[in-house]
């Protein structure tokens, strides 16, 4: 444990600090800044290791973010540059709770812009529960430079930017306070370098806390896709996710859900393992629509323990398409 502490405290170098102590009313922190700098030319000491610096043509130099906040107060909009051709798409995949596929959406809407030609990114802004390195098959560290970080390419082309990939021992734990995580999903951000990049997918942990608030609130999110499944318990949650962005004033693209049914592969009959889809109702309430059904099928969880999302047949999702060049044309 006390290594584990010395790790933690090497990680954040005093640039967060926190007076917590057992029986204190109230901690107290000092101003929030980022929590590693990547001015230095290398990646934070995480636990586990971190990474090297190659050189980098000045041409491909990077704004680095500079502002701080206290805990709790609503910073300004943050719109740093992504330095591209054409104008980035940032859509943002939320869902009410985890266990629905959020994730998984993400990676399979991902995919499917990079198949038809766009240039694709995803932040995995779940940062104490990261999977999408796992899915794709992606694995190393990335590396700093003195203008900022790159991010990891799949095997098909999408850049990808997580904790896992400044993480020596993909298991070992991530062990932060929310201001911390806050942090370091907006350096994801404004100091890695997202190149000529035409949709972001950011994977949002679940939930409406902290990361979702922060994400709404310093990237220039364009929509959001809510993922759900069939449970009426889900879907009284996925309110609470659509309440949220209404409050936020940022469009919802529309619903997915995830683990719709089963088709038998001896007859054809579909399945509705978990009931009937409470998504439609839902759905005609706020006048969104619904995007895609995925179904349950051993054949996708296979792909995704192998790392090999990208070779999954996607046609579950030809509705988002449709959204998403309409989108990207706005």
């Amino acid at each position: 444990m006390k290594d584990q502490a010395t790790s933690l405290r090497n990680l954040v170098q005093g640039k967060t600090e926190y007076a917590v102590s057992r029986g204190a009313a109230k901690p107290t922190a000092a101003p929030v800044k980022p929590v590693f700098s990547l001015s230095q030319g290398s990646l934070p000491s995480l636990p586990g290791g971190s990474a090297a610096a190659p050189s980098v043509p000045s041409s491909t130099a990077y704004p680095m973010s500079s502002w701080e906040t206290l805990p709790g107060a609503s910073p300004p909009v943050f719109r740093p540059v992504i330095r591209r051709s054409g104008e980035a798409r940032i859509v943002a995949v939320t869902s009410g709770k985890g266990g629905v596929g959020k994730s998984f959406v993400t990676a399979l809407a991902a995919s499917m812009m990079r198949r038809v030609g766009y240039h694709v990114g995803i932040l995995d802004a779940d940062v104490t529960g990261p999977s999408i390195p796992k899915m794709f098959g992606v694995s190393g560290q990335i590396r700093g430079t003195a203008s900022g970080a790159y991010p990891l390419p799949s095997d098909g082309g999408i850049d990808i930017m997580s904790v896992n990939l400044m993480l020596k021992n993909e298991e070992e734990p991530v062990v932060w306070r929310g201001p911390v995580i806050s942090g370091v999903v907006k350096q994801f951000w404004s100091e890695i370098i997202w190149q000529d990049v035409d949709y972001l997918f950011v994977d949002m942990p679940p939930g409406t806390g902290d990361v979702p608030l922060t994400v709404f609130q310093s990237l220039p999110v364009d929509g959001i896709l809510v993922v759900t499944s069939p449970q009426e318990l889900v879907s009284m949650i996925v309110k609470k996710a659509v309440n949220m962005a209404n409050l936020m004033k940022i469009p919802i693209l529309g619903f997915i859900e995830n683990m719709a049914f089963f088709r038998c592969p001896d007859c054809g009959k579909e399945h509705h393992l978990f009931g009937e889809s409470h998504l439609p109702a839902i759905a005609a309430q706020y006048d969104l629509p619904v995007l895609g059904h995925i179904p349950i099928d051993p054949a996708i969880a296979a792909a995704c323990d192998r790392g090999q999302v990208e070779t999954l047949e996607n046609h579950w999702l030809d509705g988002l398409m449709t959204i998403l060049q309409n989108l990207k044309e706005k």
